[in-house]
């Protein structure tokens, strides 16, 4: 799946091309002030990002844990056929998770475009490896494992690449997915899961 799904994002990607050209768009907007604080330096973009963040990583967590859309989304991910035996309509569940989905890629897109201030089409498999490795590392499918994949693909590659050179930030991404394939295949948070759908069968 994560194959074709690359396949069809570069396939979409080139057909953007096609019809709305190759040029670099930019938001005319800059990085802003900056805010320090235990040693640390913020743009005020960054923050707003990392707000932005955390406000849809909470949303997520409610809609999964407080709704009955999010329980019929985790039962349908579980078992398809108890949760439509159970009177869940699957099919328009699936379409529901692939929509929002969609909605907080288009919202990663968003904000990583005014974090670098100009983009173009080459923008986004700049990016893919960090993303493969992330959803690896959490597991295929499992929303907190992919939020905390890319925390910590995020932080090993930007502090690696600190202590030796910028130019290394995508080796080092590639080495955690090199790693996790060959250590855990399936994931950090593939193993809890499985574990819980049998404890629910």
């Amino acid at each position: 799946m994560v194959i074709v799904t690359v396949a069809a994002g570069i396939i979409l990607e080139y057909c953007i091309v096609a019809i709305a050209g190759p040029d670099t768009v930019s938001y005319g907007q800059q990085s802003g002030s900056t805010v320090r604080g235990a040693d640390l330096v913020f743009t005020t973009s960054q923050l707003i990002i990392i707000g932005l963040t955390v406000a849809l990583m909470l949303a997520l967590h409610l809609l999964l844990t407080r709704t009955q859309l999010g329980r019929a989304m985790r039962a349908t991910a579980a078992n398809p056929v108890i949760a439509r035996s159970c009177g869940i309509r699957t099919e328009r569940i699936t379409d529901l998770t692939w929509l929002i989905s969609g909605a907080l890629c288009g919202a990663a897109g968003v904000a990583l475009a005014i974090s670098t201030v100009s983009f173009d089409f080459t923008l986004g498999p700049t990016f893919l490896i960090y993303m493969i490795a992330a959803a690896v590392l959490g597991g295929i499918g499992q929303p907190y494992g992919a939020m905390l994949g890319g925390l910590v693909v995020g932080v090993v590659s930007q502090v690696a690449a600190a202590y030796t050179s910028p130019a290394y930030q995508d080796v080092y991404a590639f080495l955690v997915l090199i790693l996790m394939l060959l250590i855990r295949p399936r994931g950090l948070f593939a193993a809890g899961a499985a574990s819980a759908r049998r404890l629910a069968g």
